[in-house]
């Protein structure tokens, strides 16, 4: 199946079982979204984390020099990483999506005393439920979207004690895992034997203004550290910020704005060649230091990361899945990974409903296989995917 000559499958079926049908090294990059660990609203696919064992066949599978994303659990993506790395892939980073839309899920202590106590608590009012409604769930108490929640007071001593005590903060940022099959030599080696084993940095800027700095204003339109795009005539056109380790969605995004002024870059304070001449016993005159300059212009509030709202309505339309990303999102981080030319091959095990794959294709990789157990998914990513291709 392809989208405008791009291609994309689906295997039905357990990931293991899957991989095992597959060659050595023919995966350029892969992407997934497994399970977390934690029976999210009793769902048994998410009982447990990928083994060791499934982490060896995904490494045999990928190039060396391959790059891996792994979303996961702030509860339980330590495991994952430990099971990643015992698998023979290298950690080598791990961002964090922070999001401002998340609700809480523990539970209220006060109500659980009142409850084995046998007294029933006195109402006092009720409030409504989020915008975007809350997932019924019978270990907390959650109510149906658009039903208000009641209000209560404790009914015992016991309970008041415990009055305001929960179990869990509101989550509020997922760890996306980065990890690299080991190269072969260098760097250089690997990119010239393999054609994967970066990230790239220029296509996941952030941003871009046009500048009049001194600094990037030389005689072919382009600085000395590769910041520049382009000439505009009344100026250059910056490429935009180095992509960083956090990610947010447009609430936290928000949110840290108003914690925080907007900033701009600071002036450097580089120094002249033997300007400063040290205490004159054990220091020499400082060296290779050049004339100060003024920053780059890059201002604006603390939030000048990546950023993008959780997967919305239109996103979720017709879609059971329970944990489905933004496609925003997937589709900046398989940018992120996307080596520069050749058949571009990604692999997405724990497909789901095939939100990463949609992000793969709209990022521009060649080929997109997703590996997926469940049925009704694989029936909810071809017809997304398909809408892709009718485009």
């Amino acid at each position: 199946m392809n989208t405008n000559e791009r291609y994309w499958r689906i295997e039905n079926g357990d990931v293991l079982d899957m991989l095992a049908t597959m060659e050595d090294n023919s995966f350029d990059g892969l992407v997934m979204d497994s399970p977390y660990g934690l029976t999210f609203m009793e769902k048994k696919w998410d009982e447990a984390l990928p083994s060791v064992q499934v982490c060896q066949e995904l490494l045999r599978v990928c190039k060396p020099g391959a790059m891996l994303l792994a979303f996961g659990s702030p509860k339980t993506h330590h495991r994952l990483a430990c099971h990643i790395e015992d698998a023979g892939w290298e950690i080598r980073d791990c961002l964090m999506w922070l999001y401002g839309e998340g609700f809480p899920k523990g539970l209220d202590i006060s109500k659980a005393i009142d409850k084995k106590l046998g007294a029933k608590r006195k109402a006092v009012g009720t409030k409504p439920t989020q915008h975007r409604g809350v997932r019924a769930d019978h270990r907390y108490g959650f109510q149906p979207p658009g039903q208000p929640l009641e209000i209560t007071i404790p009914s015992t001593p016991e309970a008041e004690l415990w009055d305001g005590y929960g179990t869990a903060l509101k989550p509020a940022w997922e760890p996306v895992l980065v990890a690299m099959k080991p190269r072969e030599g260098s760097f250089a080696n690997n990119a010239l034997t393999w054609g994967c084993g970066g990230l790239n940095i220029r296509g996941s800027r952030i941003g871009g203004t046009v500048t009049t700095n001194p600094l990037v204003r030389n005689a072919k339109g382009y600085a000395s550290d590769g910041l520049v795009q382009g000439s505009t005539g009344k100026g250059v056109v910056s490429e935009g910020r180095w992509p960083a380790n956090v990610l947010l969605d447009e609430v936290a995004a928000e949110l840290l704005d108003q914690q925080s002024p907007a900033s701009k870059s600071r002036r450097s304070a580089r120094r002249m060649y033997a300007s400063n001449v040290g205490n004159g016993k054990t220091m020499k005159q400082f060296k290779s230091r050049l004339v100060g300059v003024g920053g780059y212009d890059d201002e604006g509030g603390p939030s000048r990361f990546f950023f993008c709202a959780k997967a919305s309505r239109r996103e979720r339309r017709g879609n059971k899945h329970p944990t489905v990303k933004p496609l925003r999102l997937c589709q900046y981080l398989a940018t992120l990974i996307l080596p520069p030319a050749g058949f571009r091959k990604l692999l997405v095990p724990y497909s789901g409903s095939g939100s990463d794959m949609v992000g793969a294709l709209q990022a521009g990789w060649d080929y997109v296989i997703g590996i997926e157990r469940e049925a009704e998914y694989v029936e909810i990513a071809e017809r997304r995917l398909a809408s892709l291709d009718a485009a």
